[in-house]
């Protein structure tokens, strides 16, 4: 992670592993997300500690992350303690580079921030969002937004409020709470095709309207 707090999507070191990546795609830019995958596995992390069941049977390694923190509440709080501060990094970071423009095209939104749009985008495909040729508008417009990237971002807030509240961080559950709920209300109102009855990305017509 950079002091900003992107981190990159590979490293492709030598030549063999140069030869294998097509040279449009071997120089990464800071700008440029990908999908925040880690979350799910934070958020299972945190589903793990917080689980009072006792019914899990499976075997687990002796010395593996499982026993060492899993099974230990004060290492398993301590481990999170010291990701919080580089996961809120991240997470501004995905909300400062991904932003997508509700005001400039009269967009009605329960929220005039939570809206998100890839950077990378080509009119060939979005290789930055794991999707890489599913389709989107036609020609690519720097004011459409992109339904996979608020539900990421949907995601990631809900892991982040999670985290925040195992660590019992009480002003950041209400902030990530609040945002939250912005993100979901968005989705609706940004999103929603009534006619196709399915969620969909936004773009800009010709006349310059949503």
């Amino acid at each position: 992670m950079d002091d900003d707090g992107w981190i990159a999507r590979e490293q492709i070191l030598g030549p063999e592993a140069r030869s294998k990546v097509p040279g449009e795609f071997q120089t990464q830019y800071p700008h440029y997300a990908n999908p925040p995958t880690l979350f799910m596995v934070l958020e299972a992390f945190v589903n793990k500690l917080g689980s009072k069941t006792g019914s899990d049977s499976r075997q687990v390694v002796p010395g593996s992350l499982e026993v060492s923190v899993v099974g230990d509440s004060g290492a398993a709080e301590q481990y999170l303690r010291e990701l919080y501060p580089l996961l809120k990094r991240h997470y501004s970071w995905f909300r400062k580079t991904q932003w997508g423009d509700i005001k400039s095209y009269d967009r009605e939104a329960f929220s005039t921030k939570e809206a998100y749009r890839w950077r990378g985008r080509t009119d060939r495909h979005i290789l930055t969002s794991g999707l890489d040729d599913y389709p989107r508008a036609q020609p690519p417009h720097p004011g459409e937004l992109h339904i996979d990237l608020i539900s990421w971002m949907g995601m990631m807030t809900r892991s982040m409020k999670r985290i925040a509240e195992t660590l019992q961080e009480t002003d950041d559950v209400a902030e990530f709470k609040k945002i939250q709920e912005a993100i979901l209300r968005n989705i609706d109102d940004l999103h929603w095709d009534e006619k196709a009855q399915t969620y969909c990305d936004a773009t800009i017509d010709d006349y310059e309207e949503s």
